[in-house]
């Protein structure tokens, strides 16, 4: 059993004090293949305090969030906190997001905005591993104070940025062919499947604009702006002159691409 643990300390990184037991894994929801909490991550709000934390197996995608609330006076005292009886945020086959967990919490630049930042899978059976990704949505309040992080958000979801965020970090990148000088783009901006790819004038258009979106697997796929689809390798062969044309994301290595440093 993993369970949540608190201790006093008189610095940031030495304890003065025994640890104490705040949470086990004692409900269902807690306790998918194996009895877990863990991934502790504190938020506050209007001057209460909330504690947010990973439960269940991460090889299962029921790993999910569950949320403690310091109701007493004594952060030391387990009595002093007390366990929502239901997870707050967990899967969403709807949107083919699994196992969401291990969250953190940011406001937006201007501080209007409350962000929670978690992984999650795109398959019911990765598991642990490197397929999961990192992905962040906005999250409101409750009548009665506490948090409503909704419902985990599709993998390639288009979001408005935090508010106040400035263009500092390209959200769309041209990609330009060292020796023609000339930009990767989407033939007539179409946007159906099996269009085709090819380089042309650079011109500031949409077609010619692609979001490098990271896998989490060492690799990352190249969204269009303009039509939406991915960068694909025509049919899945590996050899030499293949076409390359877009096509509606269908996760596989076909649609994947590594980006490797070289020298100029």
């Amino acid at each position: 059993m993993q369970s949540l643990v608190i201790a006093p300390m008189s610095n940031p990184y030495t304890l003065s004090g025994p640890f104490k037991i705040i949470s086990s894994p004692t409900l269902s929801w807690e306790t998918v293949r194996n009895p877990v909490n863990e991934g502790p991550e504190p938020l506050y709000h209007d001057g209460r305090t909330f504690l947010t934390f990973s439960a269940s197996d991460c090889q299962t995608p029921d790993y999910k969030l569950g949320q403690l609330e310091l109701t007493g006076s004594d952060p030391l005292s387990p009595a002093s906190w007390t366990k929502k009886q239901t997870p707050v945020f967990q899967r969403s086959d709807a949107n083919g997001a699994y196992g969401p967990g291990h969250n953190g919490f940011f406001a937006s630049p201007d501080g209007t905005e409350n962000w929670i930042v978690y992984h999650a899978n795109s398959s019911a059976t990765a598991g642990c591993g490197n397929s999961r990704t990192t992905r962040a949505q906005k999250f409101t309040w409750n009548a009665d104070g506490t948090p409503d992080f909704g419902t985990p958000v599709a993998l390639g979801a288009t979001l408005a940025g935090p508010s106040g965020e400035t263009a500092t970090t390209p959200t769309a990148y041209t990609i330009v062919n060292r020796n023609s000088g000339q930009c990767l783009d989407v033939e007539g901006g179409n946007t159906a499947d099996g269009a085709n790819i090819f380089q042309w004038s650079c011109t500031g258009g949409a077609s010619q604009k692609w979001r490098i979106e990271d896998m989490a697997d060492d690799s990352s796929r190249l969204v269009n702006v303009a039509t939406g689809k991915v960068a694909d390798i025509a049919n899945c062969p590996a050899t030499d002159g293949t076409d390359i044309r877009q096509w509606s994301w269908l996760n596989n290595n076909c649609q994947q691409w590594r980006l490797v440093p070289t020298t100029a």
